[in-house]
């Protein structure tokens, strides 16, 4: 079983909708979270690698104009 936010899944079985039709949503939920988390890890290291490149492409031009 995927993993499932259980406030969700009680407000919405408190609301009156099913407990299939709870459980799927909170998993869902639970799922689109998940991957969230990855993206901001990827992100994370997007811009470090961005730091890298404008360092590197920083040190060519003073590099070209004074030396």
């Amino acid at each position: 079983m995927a993993i499932m936010m259980a406030d969700l899944y009680d407000a919405l079985v408190d609301g009156g909708t099913s407990d299939e039709k709870a459980r799927k949503a909170a998993q869902e939920v639970a799922d689109f979270q998940k991957q969230l988390g990855d993206i901001r890890s990827d992100l994370a290291l997007v811009k470090g690698l961005l730091g890298v490149v404008v360092a590197g492409v920083l040190a060519l031009v003073m590099k070209a104009f004074f030396a």
